[in-house]
């Protein structure tokens, strides 16, 4: 599952990977809807082996201090 901004959406195509891949990516997407995105999938596709995930300034945009800084925590609690 690839997610992110739009520079994902032109970057990183699915034809390029091995396995079953799909781009979900949506112009301004923020991290806080790519986390909510990780959210339902993640129940949904208990298959899903990989999420690709790009974050750069421009995902960053207009999200909150609080809630990029709530996002990245629950980034690192994920990986305990």
């Amino acid at each position: 599952m690839i997610l992110g901004n739009s520079h994902t959406e032109d970057a990183v195509s699915p034809a390029y990977f091995d396995l079953k891949t799909y781009n979900i990516v949506s112009s301004s997407q923020t991290v806080i809807y790519d986390k909510y995105l990780i959210d339902k999938y993640i129940k949904e596709l208990p298959k899903l082996k990989y999420v690709f995930l790009n974050v750069d300034y421009h995902s960053m945009y207009g999200v909150a201090l609080k809630e990029r800084a709530l996002f990245f925590i629950q980034c690192l609690n994920a990986k305990s």
